[in-house]
């Protein structure tokens, strides 16, 4: 069944372990990008014994088969078929990170690198839009409304790790926050808080 589904909102932390949150996002990306990397290297290794043509004309087959080398299969059976399992590899991201020469074949995939820290990050995958300020210790969270998109962006690693550092956050004082959730079956209620962390936030929003 459908639902067209966004969230939004943020939370502020306290100082201690603040420093590993970001390293934390960081990782959680990195271990993306490096599942990435596995996957265009198979491409490319296939790239080398095929045409240009051949290859862009049949890239999703290819593309479906590099993930199973790298991510392995199982069993389907609505489809009735071995599938691929699960994985973080979103098709147009991987497909705009290939580049190719000026023959049209694909060029060999650069290593990635983890991302430099900074004051001011932010990461996008699958419909969500995370923002860290690291001066004000803030983390702004954005999901663009789509199908099912809440459950799969709190689903991708980077979500994943982004709740598993609120789980474990003690936020006292004034620190906390919470998204506001809204989905095409209550349009017309009053906001869904979700995601609410913090006693003093959990007060404003419910007096206690």
């Amino acid at each position: 069944m459908s639902c067209y589904e966004s969230e939004r909102g943020g939370w502020d932390f306290p100082t201690k372990n603040w420093s590993k949150v970001r390293q934390d996002l960081i990782d959680a990306e990195f271990k993306v990008r490096e599942d990435e990397f596995k996957v265009m290297t198979k491409l490319w290794e296939k790239s080398k014994t095929m045409g240009a043509k051949a290859f862009n004309d049949d890239f999703d087959n290819l593309l479906d088969q590099a993930k199973k080398d790298v991510f392995g299969t199982r069993y389907d059976s609505w489809r009735r078929e071995y599938v691929v399992k699960d994985n973080p590899v979103d098709y147009w991201s991987l497909k705009n990170k290939i580049k190719y020469g000026t023959s049209g074949k694909m060029k060999k995939p650069v290593k990635p690198k983890k991302r430099a820290k900074e004051d001011t990050m932010s990461f996008s995958f699958d419909c969500a839009y995370l923002s860290l300020d690291f001066t004000r210790r803030h983390i702004d969270w954005h999901v663009d409304e789509n199908n099912h998109a809440v459950d799969t962006s709190w689903g991708h690693p980077m979500g994943q790790a982004l709740r598993g550092i609120l789980k474990r956050t003690d936020f006292t004082g004034s620190t906390g926050g919470y998204t506001i959730y809204r989905c095409e079956y209550q349009e017309d209620y009053e906001p869904q808080y979700n995601n609410v962390y913090g006693k003093k936030t959990r007060e404003r929003l419910w007096g206690r």
